[in-house]
């Protein structure tokens, strides 16, 4: 199992297109990949990728402007405590 983090699963550039790239990438040569963001919605065809799990803290999107340093926050230390 390759686990493969990026800030977000939804649709953009940059690094998060890169992860999304390397993960489809990973499971069409048989990998069991999961791609793991703090945001969502999922990226248009992800979610029909064999071998691929999808896993995003908010599925919906970004949480309230408010929360948004507190979650990034628990979330740099979930991911760094997962790996």
């Amino acid at each position: 199992t390759i686990l493969v983090v990026t800030n977000s699963v939804a649709p953009g550039g940059g690094s998060e297109a890169v992860a999304a790239a390397s993960a489809v990438g990973l499971a069409a040569r048989g990998h069991r990949v999961i791609l793991a963001g703090a945001t969502g919605p999922v990226r248009p065809g992800l979610g029909d990728v064999p071998g691929l799990e999808i896993v995003a803290a908010y599925p919906g999107g970004p949480p309230p402007v408010r929360v948004k340093p507190m979650i990034e926050a628990m979330w740099r230390s979930g991911a760094r405590r997962t790996m």
